[in-house]
């Protein structure tokens, strides 16, 4: 038993559902400001929030 929770870009709950079921898949996300200027530097906008459900 279990749940898998998976927050990284480009592995959406729909394709973990396929492979664990959807029972035990739970969506989430990770939501702050930041861009990528150049390689190496990051401009970070602020606090953000890490939404599990």
């Amino acid at each position: 038993a279990g749940a898998v929770v998976s927050i990284q870009n480009g592995l959406c709950e729909l394709e973990i559902a396929a492979a664990v079921g959807p029972g035990r898949t739970v969506g989430a996300f990770v939501n702050f400001g930041a861009d990528v200027l150049e390689p190496g530097v990051i401009h970070w906008g602020g606090r953000g929030a890490v939404v599990v459900g």
